[in-house]
């Protein structure tokens, strides 16, 4: 009775998916049928614009990188990799362009003593989102990101609008809730068994060669050593 009950919650909440966005095909293969539970797409209306180009946004990040510019509150490299003030403390960093924000435009990835992502508007950077301490943010490349917190292997997989507002969200984690060294497994808040939860995290989850686990279709960063 409560795997059956279990499963109609999952069922219900995968219908509720579908009616707030469209899934991609990539259905887990079992031999109990599943949800559809994979990646929603993060397809969004392209932003037209004449004066905007991909070239002209990566050349004012780039001018930013390089301590030439600030962003429109003032926020510079040297704020960024100096937080302390302190220039021996100077911090290395990890730096991608890549479109999150669906407007057909990359914004420019910076991850080091915090996570900051910039977009372009009215012609200068402006803060897209700023993602500081725990848990830690991934960027997908689909669009999305997943956010974990290690102590609890807690994640959350987030997809965000042009002006970085959630646009849905869902959870998964396991976790030794009783203190019996016995991990529980729940998916969007829903206890299940461990073989379910591998299925139904699988498209955003995988076990590398040295058996950890890692979240999968990652960004590429480049990355910049301290000074």
């Amino acid at each position: 009775m409560k795997k059956a009950f279990v499963f109609l919650i999952i069922i219900i909440f995968s219908f509720t998916l579908i009616s707030c966005s469209d899934l991609n095909n990539n259905i887990v293969n079992t031999q109990t049928p599943l949800p559809e539970t994979t990646i929603p797409k993060t397809e969004f209306p392209k932003i037209e614009s004449n004066e905007l180009t991909e070239e002209k946004t990566i050349e004012l990040y780039n001018r930013f990188l390089n301590g030439e510019i600030s962003a429109k509150d003032g926020t510079n490299m040297d704020s960024i990799l100096i937080p302390t003030g302190e220039p021996d403390e100077r911090r290395s960093y990890n730096y991608a362009f890549f479109d999150s924000s669906g407007d057909g435009l990359p914004e420019l990835h910076i991850s080091s003593f915090a996570y900051y992502i910039f977009t372009v508007k009215d012609g200068s950077l402006a803060i897209w989102q700023l993602f500081e301490g725990t848990p830690f943010y991934y960027p997908l490349k689909n669009g999305a990101f997943i956010a974990r917190r290690y102590r609890e292997t807690q994640y959350r997989y987030y997809i965000f609008n042009h002006s970085g507002k959630e646009m849905f969200s869902l959870s998964f984690a396991k976790q030794d809730i009783n203190f019996d060294g016995t991990d529980e497994y729940f998916f969007n808040n829903i206890e299940i068994d461990k073989k379910t939860w591998n299925q139904l995290t699988e498209p955003y989850l995988y076990i590398d060669e040295q058996g950890l686990e890692q979240i999968r279709n990652q960004i590429e960063f480049t990355y910049v050593p301290r000074k």
